[in-house]
């Protein structure tokens, strides 16, 4: 993502886009890891749905952050 952030092409958004949805927008341990790989995901879960604002996108990532606070 942060490539995409300089150098905007297709091929790296789809790609992280298609990651993303073979993980089903979500992690490895589910939402409620405490496993800092799974934080990593959510930077780029984060930073798609910045540039496309669906809901779905983050709602795991909320949920683990509801599960921590």
């Amino acid at each position: 993502m942060a490539l995409y952030s300089v150098y905007p092409r297709d091929e790296y958004y789809k790609y992280a886009v298609d990651w993303s949805n073979y993980h089903e927008w979500g992690f490895r341990n589910g939402t409620t890891t405490r496993n800092a790989d799974d934080y990593c995901a959510s930077q780029t879960y984060i930073d798609l749905y910045n540039i496309c604002p669906d809901p779905e996108r983050i709602r795991k990532v909320k949920a683990n952050i509801d599960m921590l606070a």
